[in-house]
């Protein structure tokens, strides 16, 4: 059979057999395709000589530049979808549990009503639990205790002013007060010790039981926090910040619907807060609803024409929509709002690496800023490593790719692309050992298993690239890809029924897809299916009416089942198509060497 490799003509040249008219003149003739004894005379007219011999017959779907071979990092889900502008570090609004913060993967601050730099509800509150948890203790994840007892006591015994204690709220007051000194101070067990106690002498102080709730979310203790943000609800059911807050935390427990119900309540008592519709935004962000996102970012900067983080997630919202020219526009303002913010310049950098041409050579100039304001950044040398491998210097990728392993060791992202990096250069041995690496790091990464199967094919072990691309199937939902990558190498080993199988899944997901067809076409002819071949070739066709391989190889399925008139036709319009092909590309040498 004709062949196709990575979608493009092969150029071995068609023999063109027609039928003798006479028996006199008849010459027998073994057709090359493996068909009976076909009586045809030798046309001095060619097209694909020897077409079954020393060629690959099967259309591997994915070549390099189609293969989805270099993962982004996302520090943030630990790498896992791959996409640099999912990273961001140093969040100056608001720290996450992680040893380090994401801007774009949190919220923004909560509010600090009684500090001046946040925002406030009046200028005596400032956050929320209950009386009922009188014996509240704080413990950390072991299960110890870390409440401050011995200080509260100290406190008490020590600071405490003369209060009429027929006044249990002046009381109250104080405790407050003491425990949002220590809030301040991010002593947050103290301050949960001093809440806790001012609740159990006036339990309906609002304050205190706001401000627990903050603590409460900073130590992580997400459903406290919640319990405390509703009843603070209840005793004053129009404030906006209570509503906002408690949409934090369900946002932060990934319950992104009750939070975007909550943000929506705060939003319809405090329609201009930017940071209200900015966090609802976000929420909307992480249900991928990246249109509704982008409309509240844009209305946070109808009102707050300098919110940093509305105009920095915006661009990432229009990035993944595909309007790379948007977000590059939204980094811009952000990067003029912080001029030095490296994680700003980072993304630019990521963003014209996607754009690709000439935009290369801009995001080598901001991954360079990025490392002449902090060397240690790791991030951006790995994506230098990326524009580096699209530009073809493979030793400048490679450095910078082990440069970034050097400062984050474990980190399988960058282990991966510096495999990818390998293989590219040809060291396929070297290639497989960092990607054995980066699975002992993520051993459920399916781009990781993907990328492994295409060194194995290129190395042709095609029984283990079957097994790396049954792994990638095994984690990653099905996709018409990784199908047609591993009935490939099934047809390969000549394991023609199982390669059919994959096909027809491929197909099942994509019914268009051409290599697949032509491919499982190839197939059904070696295993002597030739109606269904034809079927096959018939939808190559009329998919493409310009592919020779099609029609030769249709005309050698009605060859071997005797219709050959058919046959002859479909031979003629391959040797047609083919004499165009190569005039046209005879007349583009022509044109080059006149320009030259």
């Amino acid at each position: 059979m004709a062949l196709e490799k990575d979608g493009e003509l092969g150029s071995k040249k068609f023999i063109l057999m027609r039928r003798s008219s006479t028996k006199g003149d008849r010459s027998d003739i073994m057709s090359n395709h493996g068909g009976s004894n076909s009586k045809y005379f030798n046309s001095p007219k060619t097209i694909y000589d020897n077409y079954s011999q020393n060629v690959n017959p099967f259309v591997p779907m994915m070549s390099n530049k189609n293969e989805e071979d270099l993962l982004y990092p996302d520090q943030n889900n630990n790498f896992l979808q791959m996409d640099n502008s999912q990273f961001l570090a140093n969040d100056p609004f608001r720290a996450t549990n992680n040893s380090m913060n994401f801007m774009n993967s949190t919220t923004r601050s909560m509010t600090k009503p009684m500090n001046d730099d946040t925002i406030s509800c009046s200028s005596e509150i400032s956050y929320q639990q209950d009386s009922s948890n009188s014996s509240f203790r704080m413990k950390d994840k072991k299960g110890y205790d870390v409440s401050n007892s011995n200080d509260l006591s100290n406190i008490l015994r020590s600071q405490s002013p003369q209060l009429d204690p027929k006044d249990p709220k002046a009381r109250a007051e104080w405790l407050h007060a003491q425990g949002f000194e220590a809030r301040k101070r991010g002593d947050f067990p103290l301050a949960i010790d001093c809440y806790t106690k001012a609740l159990e002498i006036f339990p309906n102080h609002f304050k205190a039981l706001f401000n627990r709730g903050f603590a409460l979310d900073k130590m992580g203790e997400f459903n406290l926090a919640i319990e405390d943000y509703t009843k603070a609800i209840k005793l004053d059911p129009k404030n906006a910040y209570a509503y906002y807050n408690r949409g934090i935390s369900l946002d932060r427990k990934n319950q992104y619907d009750d939070a975007i119900k909550n943000f929506t309540i705060a939003i319809s008592l405090e329609p201009k807060k930017a940071d209200f519709h900015h966090n609802r935004g976000f929420a909307y962000r992480k249900k991928k609803n990246f249109q509704q996102a982008i409309i509240d970012y844009t209305r946070a900067i109808e009102l707050d024409a300098g919110h940093f983080k509305a105009y920095y997630n915006r661009a990432f919202c229009y990035d993944k929509l595909g309007d790379l020219k948007s977000a590059e526009n939204d980094y811009l303002i952000a990067l003029k709002l912080q001029p030095n913010n490296i994680n700003t310049m980072h993304h630019l950098g990521t963003l014209m690496e996607k754009m690709g041409g000439d935009s290369l050579y801009k995001s080598l100039e901001y991954f360079k800023q990025v490392l002449q304001l902090d060397p240690g950044y790791a991030p951006s040398y790995n994506g230098r490593g990326l524009v580096w491998d699209k530009l073809v210097k493979y030793d400048e990728a490679y450095a910078d790719f082990s440069r970034a392993i050097d400062l984050e060791p474990k980190n399988p992202v960058f282990i991966h692309n510096r495999a990818c990096c390998l293989r590219n250069m040809g060291k396929l041995k070297e290639a497989l050992e960092d990607f054995d690496k980066a699975l002992m790091l993520d051993d459920k990464n399916p781009i990781i298993y993907s990328n492994i199967g295409l060194v194995w094919r290129k190395l042709e072990n095609f029984e283990r690239a079957i097994d790396s691309y049954t792994k990638e199937l095994q984690y990653s939902k099905e996709n018409h890809k990784t199908f047609n990558n591993r009935a490939y190498c099934s047809a390969k080993l000549g394991k023609y029924r199982d390669a059919v199988d994959d096909y027809t899944k491929a197909l099942s997901i994509d019914p268009r897809n051409m290599h697949a067809l032509h491919n499982r076409g190839i197939c059904y002819e070696r295993l002597g299916l030739y109606r269904n071949a034809i079927e096959d070739f018939t939808s190559v066709i009329s998919l493409n009416k310009n592919n020779a391989n099609a029609y030769f190889n249709r005309g050698c399925c009605y060859d071997n089942i005797g219709e050959l008139d058919l046959a002859i036709s479909d031979y003629s319009i391959a040797l047609e198509i083919d004499s165009k092909n190569s005039h046209s590309q005879s007349k583009d040498k022509s044109f080059a060497a006149l320009d030259q």
